[in-house]
């Protein structure tokens, strides 16, 4: 199983992600991690195998991140959905878990607007087609087949995140000054007080300006 947890937080956000990861290094359920954050307006990010290569990579403050984790793999094409859900730019980040059916034919027309590839992940199909000058969030939303969780991060003169989803669970959790959005419900216990089931199909904003909650 495959989880996404975003967060913005009054203060750095590295203790909240190591909470969030703690459980699986020591149980060692999860083989595959993606984290990112904003440093000085730009994502930084990092992808790893191994939980105990990445904690130390986490020694950065900012106050907002998300982190994604997958479980043991057992055989090479849990590797592949694995590194299927997690994709950053330096100023885009996005995690999702789920299945993205058309993802192939998303490819092939953003290929023909001379937008270029690194891999074959839907995560990067995913950040090309939000990437869009005149591809909102909402309208790309609309265009992904299949059914998905995804949270997004952005840089820049806006820092925020976008949740949304299709089918998957994905809960908003709302703590002491601060807010959190994941896959897992029982891991929001951890952090908040209160959680709201996202609607199908809306995206929602978590801006880090303020602790705050709108729908786009």
């Amino acid at each position: 199983m495959s989880g996404i947890f975003g967060i913005i937080n009054d203060n750095k956000v590295t203790n909240t992600l190591l909470q969030k990861l703690q459980p699986q290094l020591e149980n060692g359920s999860y083989h595959s991690v993606g984290v990112a954050t904003i440093i000085n307006g730009r994502i930084e990010w990092q992808q790893v195998e191994d939980l105990h290569h990445l904690l130390p990579a986490l020694s950065i403050g900012s106050r907002l991140g998300i982190v994604y984790t997958h479980g043991a793999w057992t055989s090479e094409s849990d590797v592949d959905v694995c590194h299927a859900c997690f994709y950053a730019t330096a100023y885009l980040a996005v995690a999702h878990n789920g299945v993205i059916e058309n993802h192939s034919e998303l490819r092939e027309e953003l290929i023909e607007l001379r937008y270029e590839f690194e891999g074959k992940t839907d995560s990067e199909v995913i950040l090309r087609l939000i990437s869009q000058p005149k591809e909102a969030i909402s309208v790309t939303i609309m265009r992904l087949r299949g059914s998905f969780a995804l949270i997004t991060l952005f840089a820049g003169e806006d820092e925020q995140l976008i949740a949304a989803r299709r089918g998957n669970r994905l809960v908003i959790g709302v703590g002491e000054e601060n807010l959190y959005v994941s896959s897992d419900v029982d891991t929001l216990k951890l952090f908040s007080r209160q959680a709201i089931q996202l609607e199908d199909g809306c995206p929602v904003l978590l801006s880090s300006i303020k602790t705050d909650v709108s729908t786009g």
